[in-house]
């Protein structure tokens, strides 16, 4: 005989549970970005001019062609935090006495008007209490724009997948050496824009004559996208904490 596993009353497992295996879709796509960028599937050209004192990276490739598994485990995560705010609302209905339905889901809307508009039904069987912390995480809110990321990104992966992009990364502080000597002076750019074979990357006017350094590279979103040229794992950073607050300041109203 089969043990019923059906949960007593209104739980959040069924949350944590998502936000675990987004956590473990987000560690799978840092290792897979690292491994791919790391393979080097790309070349860089160097140049300096002595006149001019200048030293230039550029792409000599045609940017890589990123994985598609890379995109995959990005859609996967997106679902899986996505959800877990749905079970958050799920169990609000049940804690409130209600039965759920297919209707019920978290909101996520930029604008008020249609937050009033088509949160009603929604929440329904929402207490007013959690209704009024929904409302404070929403994005036109100071500081919640990340759910409205999670939101855009969401529906579009249900569609296609994602545009994600071969980006440069380089840091000024941390990566590239120019020690500057007295009556020395440096010029330094970094393209961070979209690139293509013979962009420039990097560019520094200095006196030394050597240097050893080469650009570094990241997987970002792309054009189209709410959030084009920023890096995945970033993003996902910054979509992970406000659902983790969203989650712990409605925890008293499910579980009491």
């Amino acid at each position: 005989m089969t043990a019923d596993t059906t949960p007593l009353g209104p739980t959040l497992d069924g949350v944590r549970t998502k936000l675990a295996r987004a956590h473990e879709h987000c560690s799978s796509l840092d290792k897979q970005i690292r491994t791919f960028i790391n393979s080097k599937p790309y070349r860089i050209s160097y140049e300096f001019e002595p006149e001019a004192r200048k030293h230039t990276w550029k792409l000599e490739t045609d940017p890589p062609v990123i994985p598609s598994p890379i995109n995959a485990v990005i859609g996967d995560a997106l679902y899986n935090f996505r959800s877990a705010l749905d079970h958050i609302v799920w169990q609000l209905v049940l804690a409130n006495g209600g039965t759920p339905t297919v209707s019920n889901e978290f909101p996520i809307f930029i604008d008020p008007e249609k937050f009033a508009k088509e949160s009603n039904r929604k929440l329904r069987g929402v207490t007013d209490a959690a209704r009024d912390i929904i409302i404070a995480a929403q994005p036109w809110n100071v500081g919640n724009g990340s759910i409205w990321t999670l939101h855009e990104l969401s529906n579009m992966d249900k569609h296609r997948h994602l545009p994600i992009v071969f980006v440069n990364v380089t840091q000024v502080t941390s990566q590239i050496p120019f020690p500057i000597g007295p009556g020395q002076s440096i010029h330094l750019s970094i393209n961070t824009g979209p690139i293509e074979r013979g962009t420039e990357l990097v560019s520094v006017i200095h006196d030394n004559v050597e240097m050893d350094f080469e650009p570094e590279f990241g997987i970002a979103f792309g054009d189209g996208t709410p959030v084009a040229q920023s890096g995945v794992m970033d993003v996902f950073r910054s979509i992970r904490i406000p659902i983790l607050n969203i989650a712990e300041s409605l925890q008293s109203h499910i579980v009491r």
